[in-house]
């Protein structure tokens, strides 16, 4: 088996990096929704922190299981992209959960 070459690295290494924006950048899409649509819904408890503690557990699990998958697989650069960007992304959306309206 041969090895990738560098520009096949930095390829997939980008990759990677855009899948893991449009995951994030849609859960935010979603969050942000629900925050406007609280606006319109007085006399009801908010949704928007419920849903983004269930994003932040969604980018969590996805960090641990694909950047240990990657790592276990010998793609210690490619464990690093999703770790950084999923779990930079739930920390976002923990903190989002924690805020008091």
């Amino acid at each position: 088996m041969t090895r990738p070459t560098t520009g096949q690295r930095v390829a997939a290494v980008v990759l990677l990096l855009l899948a893991d924006l449009l995951v994030v950048g849609y859960l935010l899409w979603g969050y942000l929704w629900t925050g406007w649509l609280d606006g319109w819904n007085e006399g009801h408890p908010p949704e928007a922190p419920g849903l983004a503690r269930e994003f932040m557990w969604y980018l969590a699990g996805g960090a641990v299981v694909t950047a240990g998958a990657l790592a276990a697989f010998g793609r210690g650069a490619y464990a690093a992209v999703q770790l950084v960007v999923l779990g930079g992304g739930a920390a976002t959306f923990a903190a989002l959960a924690a805020q008091k309206p």
